[in-house]
């Protein structure tokens, strides 16, 4: 009897490169940083071997892993290296499912008024409706007390308008929320946008205690030039002052939150910004809990009232921006977890996100909150909702399926060509974040 043909035949797996696998190097002493956006995993390759690891990210035919250094396994542990016959395509679609498409995660984005203290002159918003009313804050409770005990998450934001206008709501809404999700079991964040001039630190205490874990504010760079950009309605003094002051006040409370000082900026302001960059670093670099952010101000088509940083110019300002605000030592607002599964999708195109009007209608995006293909729905009565799939759907839609461009992109499991739905619905085409176009200088920001 030949026992060889009885024997079972054995045979080594080959891996391959991910084709989602982004390098970079990050510091002076020749390390780099290697991240993967369809496995989420990220890490920092000593100097001594960047080579190797390079040599192994780009083969173009498989290797066994016997043939592979053993201090280089954790390529294929992580996802860096994946079996040959891996169909990472298919695997990407799944991804893009289970990550915006998921019924236990609920992503709630409530105006509690829609009026503002302030007219800032580049602000796209009309300030045309008040306060949430009494029947509509009553058809959000229900909202909340049907879908909460089933979820895993909530992520319950404020926003505006000026959202501490409509603090009475601030306060019912959050207060039902942190029960609830404290009853449940559930995981529960919660996000205040706000210019920061009504956050006294009595108030500021309260929204910690309803369960805020984050506040955006918001500082146009020096006196002299957010004076002239973050306007009271009301009167003409500056308001830059206040908001410093209620932000200190605020980072005082000894808890553990997260606080975003974003810079809106032009082509009017830009020469302003590395100087206040440093002023930040010296009242607030010390705070982990602190981080920056820069965005070029957005406008509609044709608007006048700034001088708007365009197409290159937009990504180019604003990554030299965080680069310099890194070398005086703050941490920047764009996250790592933005390169993961899902990480760069716009909220208004995750299927579980909401956007909730103070007067109950549901939209899907903050900006575009006068166009009619934003208005995708409204609450009921008893906790349900109505919803218009069509235009739902016009916001969700992802690349994955729809663009070539998209479906060969190493950035594809993080973005999915949904980096901004409302410019794809306005403009026809999908704009890729900052991260696609310029990554060897994004990557390094992201390195603590």
């Amino acid at each position: 009897m030949d026992t060889l043909n009885t024997l079972p035949l054995v045979i080594e797996p080959q891996f391959k490169p991910s084709r989602f696998t982004l390098t970079a190097r990050v510091r002076s002493d020749g390390s780099a940083i290697i991240l993967n956006t369809l496995s989420g995993a990220i890490i920092q390759v000593p100097d001594v071997q960047v080579a190797e690891v390079r040599a192994l990210l780009e083969a173009t035919v498989p290797r066994t892993l016997a043939t592979i250094p053993e201090h280089l396994h954790y390529l294929a542990e992580q996802g860096f290296l994946v079996p040959a016959s891996r169909n990472e395509d298919r695997i990407l679609r799944h991804v893009a499912l289970t990550k915006t498409t998921r019924h236990d995660n609920l992503h709630l984005i409530v105006l509690p008024t829609e009026q503002c203290n302030f007219r800032c002159p580049y602000c796209y918003e009309s300030f045309e409706k008040g306060l949430m009313s009494e029947h509509i804050q009553a058809r959000l409770e229900d909202l909340l007390r049907a879908r909460v005990p089933r979820l895993r998450h909530l992520a319950l934001d404020w926003f505006g308008g000026e959202p501490l206008l409509g603090l009475p709501v601030v306060r019912r809404i959050g207060r039902l929320a942190k029960d609830l999700v404290e009853a449940a079991g559930c995981r529960f964040t919660s996000h205040v946008t706000t210019n920061g001039y009504l956050l006294t630190p009595t108030v500021a205490a309260e929204l910690v205690q309803l369960g805020v874990t984050s506040f955006q504010i918001t500082l146009d760079g020096p006196p002299e030039t957010h004076n002239t950009r973050r306007i009271l309605a009301s009167a003409t003094q500056g308001t830059f002052d206040r908001i410093v002051e209620n932000l200190r006040g605020l980072l005082a409370i000894r808890e553990i939150f997260a606080v975003t000082i974003r810079v809106n900026y032009d082509r009017d302001s830009l020469s302003a910004i590395p100087d206040f960059i440093s002023w930040l670093a010296a009242n607030f670099g010390e705070d982990l809990r602190v981080r920056v952010d820069f965005q070029p101000i957005w406008v509609e088509p044709g608007e006048t009232a700034v001088s708007a940083c365009m197409g290159k110019e937009r990504q180019l300002t604003q990554i030299a921006f965080f680069e310099t605000a890194r070398k005086l030592g703050l941490r920047v607002a764009q996250a790592l977890d933005a390169f993961t599964p899902g990480g760069y999708v716009c909220y208004a195109a995750k299927a579980n996100s909401l956007v909730v009007r103070s007067d109950g209608r549901l939209n899907k995006c903050t900006v575009a909150l006068d166009s009619d293909y934003n208005n995708v729905g409204e609450l009921l009565d008893g906790g349900g909702v109505r919803l218009d799939l069509d235009r739902v759907t016009l916001w969700t839609g992802s690349g994955l399926q729809e663009a070539q461009t998209c479906q060969s992109c190493q950035m594809a499991p993080s973005c999915q060509g949904n980096a901004c739905p409302l410019e794809r619905i306005e403009n026809k085409r999908r704009p890729c974040p900052p991260a696609k176009n310029h990554g060897a200088r994004w990557l390094p920001l992201l390195s603590e």
